[in-house]
């Protein structure tokens, strides 16, 4: 009898363990990806404060600060950009809002001045 409670706890706190529920906070940190094939080039790199978009087909290297709002909103500031026509966006603020998690998924929703959009991105490191 103590040998079947004692095996019930485990699967109980192991199921706890493993079950857990991913948070915003997740993804502060790591290398993500677009899921959407329009952006399917572009690989996102995220260091708790800085975020680095890199296109893979072209080279083109955006370098953004991140001002955390809370664990699931955040302000994207662009610093550097490689690419002399997309210089304009030097300076520009966009305001993103982590709206739903599935394990290593987000879907999110961004706004820069007129332009919005929801997507989704997977975190693959």
């Amino acid at each position: 009898m103590k040998t079947i409670l004692f095996s019930i706890f485990l699967i109980t706190i192991a199921t706890i363990c493993y079950s857990q529920k991913k948070q915003c906070s997740d993804f502060k940190t790591g290398k993500f990806e677009y899921t959407d094939p329009k952006y399917s080039e572009w690989r996102v790199v995220r260091i708790d404060s800085t975020q680095t978009e890199i296109n893979s087909k072209n080279g083109i290297e955006l370098k953004a600060t991140i001002l955390w709002k809370s664990d699931c909103e955040y302000i994207l500031t662009y610093e550097k950009i490689t690419n002399t026509d997309l210089k304009d966006l030097i300076g520009k603020k966009v305001f993103v809002e982590i709206l739903e998690i599935q394990k290593q998924k987000f879907k999110y929703y961004s706004k820069m001045e007129a332009f919005e959009i929801t997507s989704e991105m997977i975190k693959v490191k």
